[in-house]
């Protein structure tokens, strides 16, 4: 049988009826036959290179655009949304309504302002405050402000009850209870005792806001340590916010607040840290300026 046809070599011989089909085809390279199809198809496009064929539907529709860089592109949504913000300067400095006394003391005055610097050097501890109460929004913004302390994991460990009008009482009443109990008033004093507690009762009531200031007690010291630090970040934080709005505030740590009973008598839980009481109000008279020692003569630079 096979002397009829060609000599071809065994190879040959199996593929001679593919090799016979493809005789009739137009003389491509094995990669091109294919994909001639595909090809055949691709002739029908304009001229493009693949890269550009395959994004001509994204072109097309980015021609519409005006001629921008890539970069801008992708970030013109964001850039339009910023054109809405204020200029960054403007967030660089807390708007303050206090004039300082040059002189050392203080006098509040609208319209004045000053940069985070001047807040700091004159912030004060206020003793006697106005009758008039601080509105309740404006506590709220001064105890948010605070709330952007640094604190270890996000755990926000501040818990804020706070005393103020008829809910002063309360608070009076534990204090001047634990007084007794410490032994810092003798409960069998007699008329004079009385006459102090009195006094002392009216001085506390006269202060606008009370603001008691605890936090979760941790069985790991480690912790505890890293959520007292965080409620006094918090606590200047607030202080600072509250010098913005014209607000005074006195950080109290008294000893009655190392008293169980007195954070009974408040229905506050003995799992709960008291950290500070902060008296809160417009101030009535600002002390004068007492100078810090030299940080030269604490601040260390170590470079070996």
């Amino acid at each position: 049988m096979f002397a009829q046809e060609p000599p071809l070599k065994r190879k040959n011989r199996r593929s001679s009826a593919r090799t016979a089909a493809q005789a009739q085809e137009p003389p491509l390279k094995r990669k091109n036959r294919r994909s001639s199809a595909r090809t055949a198809a691709q002739a029908q496009e304009p001229p493009l290179k693949r890269k550009n064929r395959r994004s001509s539907a994204r072109t097309a529709a980015q021609a519409q655009e005006p001629p921008l860089k890539r970069k801008n592109r992708r970030s013109s949504a964001r850039t339009a949304a910023q054109a809405q913000e204020p200029p960054l300067v403007q967030k660089t400095f807390i708007h303050i309504h206090v004039m300082i006394d040059r002189e050392g003391g203080a006098v509040f005055k609208r319209g004045e302002t000053m940069n985070i610097f001047e807040a700091l050097k004159s912030r004060r501890s206020t003793h006697t405050f106005k009758p008039d109460p601080v509105p309740e929004d404006v506590l709220t913004d001064i105890f948010r402000y605070g709330s952007w302390a640094p604190t270890h994991y996000m755990k926000e460990p501040w818990q804020i009850n706070m005393y103020q009008h008829e809910g002063k009482t309360s608070l009076v009443d534990a204090i001047l209870k634990s007084y007794e109990r410490i032994g810092m008033i003798n409960p069998k004093g007699g008329e004079k005792v009385e006459k102090m507690k009195a006094s002392m009762a009216q001085f506390l009531l006269d202060i606008p806001h009370h603001a008691l200031i605890y936090f979760p007690i941790s069985d790991d010291p480690v912790r505890y340590e890293e959520d007292y630090a965080s409620v006094s970040a918090f606590i200047q934080n607030a202080q600072l916010a509250a010098w913005a709005y014209g607000i005074g505030m006195l950080w109290t740590i008294t000893p009655y607040m190392h008293d169980p009973d007195f954070a009974k008598d408040l229905e506050i839980s003995s799992s709960m840290k008291i950290a500070a009481v902060m008296q809160i109000g417009y101030p009535a008279k600002i002390p004068r300026s007492k100078e810090r020692t030299d940080i030269q003569k604490k601040l260390i630079f170590i470079n070996e």
